[in-house]
Order: C-alpha cells, then structure tokens, then sequence
C-alpha cells in the first residue's frame, strides 16, 4: 500500500485557464516507495458508478475498493447496494469484494482525491468529462484505468500521454482486444508474415456523432444529481432525461462524445480501429492522408480511407456493406484475414486453424493487466499512446467526413494542412468556464 511516511500534507496548485485549485498530493508519489508488493491489493477508487464499473470491476481478490464517485447519488447505490445479478461471474468469481460496501462515497472527484489514499481510480464517466477527470487522476499522483474512447478530442488525447510520461503513471484504455489470448496469437502470426505484407484493411461504416438540440424547457431534473457537474465542459443545457444512462443516450451527440452509440465511430469504431492498428503493426504511426468519397453523403456516413506513408490503407466500406464490428479484413500479397474480438479467420485456411485448441477468447485478463503493472511499474497493454492513436483514427473518420478534399497529416505536429480541419470540434474545443482541461 502507499507509503504514507510524513503527516505533512503536500499541495500543488493545478491550475486552468481561470481556477487554481489546491491539490493533495499522495505521499509516495513523492518519495516514490510506496507502491504496493506483489501480494497487497490494490487500492482503488471509481469516478463514474454507472453499468459499465459493474462489468469490469472483476477481481476483488487483486484490488480493494476504497471509495466511489458519481454525480447521481442512486448510481453509487446501484453500484455497491444494487442487484449482484447484474455483476459479471465469470471463472468463479464475483465482481465486487463483500467490503465494497464499506467504500466511502462522494458526488465530486476532486474531493476524493484530495481526501482518500488511493493506487488507481477507475474512470467510468461520460465521455466528454473523462479527459478532465483523468489530468487531476495523473496529477495526483494517481495510476488510471480508463474507458474508451478515453478523450474526447486530439488536443484532450494528447494532454493525457504528456501528463502519463510527466508523471511516470500507469494509465490502461479499455479497450481490450488486446487481453484476449486468441487476438494476440493472431496478430502474433501477422506481424510474422502469415499473410504477407498487408496493404489494405477494410472496415464497416461506423457512424458520425450528430448535434444535439436541446430542449427549450428542462424536464425535471432527479433531486440527486449535479446537473451541472454532469454537464461539466459541455453546454449547460436544460435537464434530459434521455441524456442520462448507457451510450444511446448522451453517447451519440457531438457535444459529449465523438460518435458513441453503439455502432459509431467511437464505439464499436474504437475497438475496430485498435484492432486493425495492432494487427497491422501501426501502433506508433498514423495515416498521412485521409479523404472521404462522398463528402456529400445525406446521412453524413460517407465511405473513407486513410493512408499511411508506405502506402498501407484503412478503408471505410459502403454502409452497410459488412458487419465486422470490432475489426476489419486485412488483405496481404500471401493471403486474407477476418479480426475481429475473439475470432480469427483467414484463406489459407489452415493459418487460423494452426490455433491452439485451448486457446482463450475472453478479455477478462485486461483490469488484471493494469492491476499487476501497477505493481510492476510496467507499461499496460492499451497505454495512453496506443489509445491516442486509435482514437486519432476515429477523429479522422469524423473530420473528413465534413471537411472536402483530402487532408495531409503530420504526425509530428498532429496538425492537417487544412485550418479547418484543425479546427473542427473533433480536434479541439472550448470548454465551459470553469470546466477548463487543467494545466499540468
């Protein structure tokens, strides 16, 4: 557990575009010796008590949690007091510890971490809050499991993989293709060559977020919930009950994520892009052009491709023209492969067929990975660059969409040739005041 040697409180002054906000510093992050041993467990918190923290939470017997926070009072009830049918049981074990019970509980973030001593925090929030919550998480000396897509935009995205460097914290992206076994003996027999050198991925058409008209008067707002907190960066529109819950609501409108719903482009699309990326062994490129084909499209899903600077390209299929929702169809001058979550087919057949017998299709190995890279100081599986990257490609997917012509893209300064391409909300945007990304 955290080796908290001094009873003197340590604070730094995070500050935004207009607050500065006194901040508790944990102890072993300054004196860097107090991680946990290889047989203590973890101590963590949540930000965010919604369905998605009652499916992932699923080793007790690794981590203790701490304390939990949701704007919405109910949720954190829903969570520690509510229906363990609704928890996970996978291999025999139970999502949440017996203790859970004990967890202290807050309506604001910040509040918990200046008060609880914890080694990670779980960030299971809306998407257009994450980035926020997340720079105060690493400031704080916090390590950090993050859901996907774990920023809202390319300025956000790359903020975090600063402050996980700056801050040598150990942040995981959930997006977990990359926990499977099957998956990772696949991309294991592409990277080798089993289908030759790939020069083409083809991808569904996944869908673009739509704006949201707000209501002209609000409904009535739960007397347990912080609008405005739940709001945060966003337009402080008036109360929809609609917005609240899973990614059908809020999940498909731009101003709180990038395309969420279920077949969009940061939801399925997430994991799609991330799969496609590591089977093509383009985790630290991105694509140089990018350019949709029907920019026109009265639906806004006009088809696309990326392309990065050997040549190698993602193409965005016709809608409706397949169904891979968390992966693509890579063509290689040897052969073809289907990848997808916890499947693997390829022509010539007996190259998927050369597959273990035994070999595990399940992600549930992913809060297991950050949990033992907390404890080793190691590097996870999705890492905040890995989840820049394929969240990037979302971006992409989005932005030529509504900006005509090909855009040209460098890497080095994540910048389009095209002012307005820079500029689109995907890209950045302007928080609402007080609700600023925080300086650090």
């Amino acid at each position: 557990m955290p080796n908290y040697s001094t009873t003197r409180r340590h604070f730094l002054k995070i500050t935004t575009a207009s607050v500065a906000i006194p901040y508790l510093i944990p102890r072993n992050v300054l004196a860097q010796d107090g991680n946990p041993g290889a047989n203590e467990k973890v101590v963590v918190g949540v930000v965010g008590a919604g369905y998605r923290i009652r499916e992932i939470m699923n080793w007790p017997k690794l981590m203790r949690l701490q304390a939990i926070c949701d704007v919405q009072d109910s949720q954190i009830g829903l969570t520690i007091d509510g229906n363990p049918s609704e928890y996970r049981t996978y291999a025999g074990y139970k999502t949440l510890d017996p203790d859970a019970v004990k967890a202290v509980r807050y309506k604001h973030y910040l509040d918990m971490f200046d008060k609880e001593k914890l080694d990670g925090v779980f960030i299971t929030t809306p998407t257009h809050v994450r980035a926020r919550i997340t720079l105060f998480a690493l400031a704080a000396g916090f390590d950090v499991y993050g859901e996907k897509p774990f920023a809202l935009t390319a300025e956000q995205g790359r903020a975090i993989v600063d402050a996980v460097q700056k801050y040598k914290r150990v942040y995981q992206c959930g997006a977990q293709a990359r926990s499977i076994p099957l998956n990772q003996w696949a991309v294991e027999q592409l990277h080798n060559g089993a289908i030759g050198k790939i020069s083409r991925v083809e991808m569904t058409n996944f869908l673009s977020p739509v704006d949201y008209k707000p209501l002209e008067v609000a409904e009535e707002c739960p007397a347990d919930l912080d609008w405005d907190a739940w709001c945060g960066p966003a337009p402080l529109y008036p109360f929809q009950k609609m917005l609240l819950g899973s990614t059908e609501g809020w999940g498909q409108f731009r101003d709180y994520d990038g395309g969420g719903t279920t077949w969009g482009m940061t939801g399925f699309g997430t994991h799609a892009f991330d799969q496609v990326q590591w089977a093509i062994n383009k985790d630290k490129e991105l694509p140089v052009e990018i350019e949709a084909s029907q920019p026109d499209h009265p639906k806004n899903r006009s088809p696309f491709k990326m392309t990065y600077a050997d040549g190698t390209q993602i193409v965005i299929r016709e809608e409706g023209e397949s169904n891979n929702a968390f992966g693509g169809f890579l063509y290689g001058d040897k052969g073809r492969a289907e990848i997808t979550r916890g499947h693997f087919r390829t022509n010539p057949k007996e190259i998927a067929d050369a597959a273990p017998p035994d070999i595990r299709r399940d992600e549930l190995d992913h809060v297991k990975n950050w949990i033992d890279c907390i404890k080793l100081r190691e590097t996870p599986r999705t890492s905040a660059a890995i989840a820049h990257y394929h969240t990037m490609l979302c971006n992409f997917g989005v932005i030529c969409r509504e900006v005509k012509g090909k855009l040209k893209f460098d890497s080095k300064t994540e910048k389009f040739d095209n002012e307005q391409a820079n500029n689109h909300p995907s890209m950045k945007r302007e928080a609402r005041k007080g609700h600023e990304l925080p300086n650090v």
